[in-house]
């Protein structure tokens, strides 16, 4: 599902996304509804960078919860074990808009001025540690600002043969209400996550997930309109 064109949650098979159950490494995902009260797992609070593959089933099976008419997903997340020796990864960006390529401060989104260029990374490192009984580490930071800015418009027509209006050649069609739209977007999200896995033997791991997610959204909508007279005598 969709929301001001960012996806928001879940949907599988046209069913509502609060009757897709999303877990985590099999355990049911903890739910932080921003909006409503229900089960729906939101995607602002998932860390990607924390992700390894993605498990969908679409036909309910007995293993699974009422709740779960549409289907399931489940996360699966990173760790040491699943990667082949230590690996570390950082990525850098810049995000920034074409109506704003100024490193100076402008009025958005905040009470004060503020710049709208903005830097961000990605950071992944794992390792395992010992022999025998080894540990696993898998470390994930994330930090991004992304924000749009989308200017449109919007215009009723009215025609001669409209409303009470008798038609006539020399009553025009013309633009009734003009509408001036100025969309702004900002989100920002962080992230940090940290795995960690002991193996007590080939078939037996023990192992302890943290997770930390941040989202601050914000959508302003800044509109003017100009409406028409109807008075024929006035327009003509």
């Amino acid at each position: 599902e969709y929301q001001a064109g960012d996806p928001r949650a879940f949907s599988l098979r046209g069913v509502d996304s609060t009757l897709t159950a999303v877990t985590m490494d099999g355990n049911r995902y903890a739910n932080a509804a921003s909006s409503t009260d229900n089960r729906r797992v939101e995607l602002e609070q998932i860390s990607i960078q924390n992700i390894e593959t993605i498990e969908v089933t679409k036909a309910p099976t007995p293993a699974q919860e009422a709740d779960a008419l549409g289907g399931s997903v489940n996360l699966i997340t990173k760790n040491a074990f699943s990667q082949k020796g230590r690996r570390t990864r950082l990525d850098l960006n810049v995000s920034a808009n074409s109506e704003f390529l100024t490193f100076d401060k402008s009025p958005g989104w905040k009470r004060e001025p503020m710049r709208k260029i903005y830097p961000g990374f990605s950071f992944y490192y794992s390792n395992a540690f010992g022999k025998e009984h080894p540990v696993g580490v898998a470390v994930t930071l994330r930090h991004s600002v992304a924000q749009k800015w989308i200017p449109r418009q919007n215009q009723t027509y009215l025609y001669p043969n409209s409303g009470a209006v008798a038609p006539s050649p020399e009553v025009p069609t013309y633009t009734r209400v003009l509408q001036l739209f100025e969309f702004q977007q900002a989100q920002q999200r962080s992230g940090a996550t940290i795995n960690l896995d002991y193996k007590l033997s080939s078939r037996t791991t023990l192992y302890l997930y943290n997770q930390y997610t941040y989202f601050d959204g914000h959508d302003f909508i800044r509109d003017v309109s100009f409406t028409a007279t109807t008075d024929h005598q006035f327009i003509r």
